[in-house]
């Protein structure tokens, strides 16, 4: 009983179950600034666009292309480790940062909210807002891209809990220890760099 419990809530060989071990591999490498990281973002993407898209979160289907973009960004800005440092945001870019996630939400979920039949399009866009900002500033190798994950993983959680998506909303778990992780790790680096 209790096996046919876990079969069903995480499925055998399911897209998604396939998609969460690539991310979770990818978060991995970027925690340890392992430039492959790049190309398994932009293949758990692909896979997530589907699985997205399959639960109506069309806020994160859409996310999944621009996590493309942005990884082939981060893919070319970190070919040369010599020129790229991490280093902490300034004033500037947090709040640039803040006020494009509010920006988009606002956008975003009207919009999911009049034409799609769309679940929870503000909080849905929200944590697209934020892993947008979060995944720029990782690109540019920015120490704070840690504390948004860390913060949009625990929103990202409760939402995957509450559409069903069991092996997403575990692995999101998972991120906000990694993302812990990562950014002590950037942190050390960034002092080295000093």
């Amino acid at each position: 009983m209790a096996l046919s419990y876990w079969k069903d809530m995480f499925g055998a060989g399911s897209l998604e179950q396939i998609a969460a071990v690539i991310s979770l591999l990818a978060i991995v490498l970027a925690s340890k600034q392992i430039i492959a990281s790049w190309p398994m973002d932009i293949l758990s993407s692909v896979l997530y666009a589907v699985v997205f898209y399959r639960a109506r979160l069309f806020s994160d289907t859409l996310l999944q292309g621009l996590f493309i973009a942005m990884s082939l960004y981060g893919w070319y800005k970190w070919q040369d480790r010599t020129v790229l440092k991490v280093r902490h945001a300034s004033v500037k870019e947090i709040v640039a940062a803040a006020v494009f996630a509010f920006i988009y939400m606002l956008i975003s979920g009207w919009a999911l909210l009049h034409f799609t039949t769309a679940s929870f399009p503000f909080v849905d866009s929200l944590c697209s807002a934020m892993s947008i900002a979060a995944t720029f500033l990782a690109a540019c190798k920015v120490i704070e891209n840690w504390h948004i994950w860390i913060c949009v993983d625990c929103l990202y959680v409760a939402l995957f809990a509450v559409k069903g998506l069991y092996p997403t909303a575990v692995l999101y778990v998972i991120f906000i220890i990694i993302a812990f992780y990562g950014l002590l790790s950037w942190r050390k680096s960034e002092k080295a760099n000093d």
